[in-house]
Formats: structure tokens, C-alpha cells, sequence
């Protein structure tokens, strides 16, 4: 299998990165155990190499930030990388449809409209209902939305 070692100084976080590519594409034996999520494979020693600290494999059209780099014997380089799950999906991604309901803060409700999700302006807190320590709210604290669309008539 053949991998591009590249350079990237763009945030982890980031979408869409740019990098450069050391050199061409570079024959790479996995080792074993070696998945698509966590690949581990290793190649022919040159220096140039240690200064990558992302890669893409061909094989498995993906894109990988690069976790470590031994060198072990006979001049080989064993390189282990984590899938990057937003630059290997990027053009999928922006071919999706979303509905993105935004918030400044939990005490700032906003009043961005938003087509897809519309949000009556006026709208009314009727209850809230603390919600702490249950698996909805895994570090205890939490803010959740119900809406309720033709609820029930008044009197009701």
C-alpha cells in the first residue's frame, strides 16, 4: 500500500486543511491489527519523514493526523495515525442538508431566524425543569428545548 506524508499547521480542529506533501507517494506495510481508524504502518527511513505530522492513504480515501513516529531497527519508521473523520468526509459534508439551532449561551437565548427551524419571537418560557446527573447530562449540567407544535386547545 502507498501513503502521502504531509505538513500541516492548521488547528486539529479545522475543516477543510491545507498541507503539503513530503515528497511522493511512499510504500508503507501495515503492521498487523491495522485498521481504517487507527492505521499503523511502517516505512523506509529518511529524514524528511519525521517532519510529518499528517498522512492520507489512498486505499482508504482518508486523511489521518499522525499520533506517533518510532524509529526502530534497520532504519524504519513505524507511524501511527487517527482517522480525521472532517477532512475525510469534507465534500460529503458540505453536500448535506442541516438544521443548525445556535446559542450564544444558556442565559442568552438567541433570536437568530432560521428558515429550517423557525422560532416564534415572542416566545414564552412556560417551565424549566432542572435536568442534573442523568444520562442526558453527563458532566451533570444541561439545557434542553421542547417545542411543541399544536398543542392542545386552550381549556384543555
Amino acid at each position: 500500500m502507498n501513503i502521502q506524508l504531509l505538513i500541516t499547521t492548521d488547528d486539529n480542529r479545522k475543516a477543510f486543511k491545507s498541507y503539503t506533501q513530503i515528497g511522493t507517494d511512499i510504500a508503507a506495510v501495515p503492521t498487523d491489527g491495522m485498521n481504517e481508524l487507527q492505521p499503523k504502518v511502517v516505512i523506509n527511513y529518511t529524514d524528511a519523514y519525521l517532519k510529518a505530522n499528517y498522512m492520507y492513504i489512498p486505499l482508504f480515501v482518508r486523511y489521518y493526523h499522525i499520533d506517533t513516529k518510532n524509529i526502530t531497527v534497520g532504519k524504519k519508521i513505524e507511524i501511527t495515525g487517527s482517522v480525521d473523520a472532517v477532512m475525510s468526509w469534507y465534500d460529503q459534508l458540505l453536500e448535506c442538508d442541516i438544521t443548525a439551532v445556535r446559542n450564544g449561551g444558556i442565559s442568552e437565548p438567541t433570536k437568530i431566524q432560521d428558515t429550517k427551524f423557525p422560532v416564534i419571537p415572542n416566545e414564552e418560557t412556560i417551565d424549566q425543569i432542572p435536568i442534573a446527573n442523568s444520562h442526558l447530562t453527563a458532566n451533570g449540567t444541561g439545557c434542553y428545548v421542547l417545542q411543541v407544535i399544536g398543542g392542545a386547545t386552550s381549556g384543555s
